[in-house]
């Protein structure tokens, strides 16, 4: 969906951002597609000419622990902020992995960490896989190929994501 000159609706993984700056908040919210997390909503609309940034309509603020489900059909990705470098994300797993053979290769680089659960990642080309807990964090740099091989079934694995350039 398009308004004009305005950029579209652009999707990563499960989540969606819109682009325009934060100054820009006069937006309508839909109420078609809900977020299985509260206060999120997947599917946004907003007005006025404001191109190039983003956030995540209704979260300018939250708990990253708020409404964790106990289990998820897939990983669920929520944009907290975008910009035009650098977003930032919530991810929640409960016992979701990476398909065998499947590598991330992104084009930017990434900050994630551990806040609440437990992970595992592997690197392309690296024997050993990179155990996190609560409070480990990793720098991937940009096309350094990665995978989750694990994550708690347990309990929901709450990451935080920061992706730049």
């Amino acid at each position: 969906m398009t308004h004009g000159a305005e950029a579209p609706l652009r999707s990563h993984r499960d989540g969606f951002s819109i682009n325009f700056p934060l100054n820009c908040i006069n937006m309508r919210l839909s109420d078609d597609i809900q977020s299985p997390l509260p206060g999120g909503n997947k599917n946004a609309e907003r007005s006025g000419d404001c191109p190039g940034y983003g956030f995540v309509p209704g979260s300018l603020g939250g708990n990253l622990f708020a409404g964790l489900p106990q289990s998820l059909p897939e990983e669920w990705v929520e944009n907290l902020a975008v910009s035009k470098n650098v977003r930032i994300e919530r991810i929640v797993s409960t016992g979701q992995a990476s398909p065998p053979g499947f590598w991330y290769d992104q084009p930017e680089h990434e900050w994630v960490v551990v806040l609440r659960g437990e992970a595992i990642l592997e690197f392309e080309g690296e024997t050993e896989p990179q155990r996190l807990s609560p409070g480990d964090y990793v720098v991937i740099p940009a096309h350094r190929k990665h995978r989750v091989a694990w994550t708690s079934p347990d309990e929901p694995t709450v990451w935080l994501a920061v992706f730049f350039e």
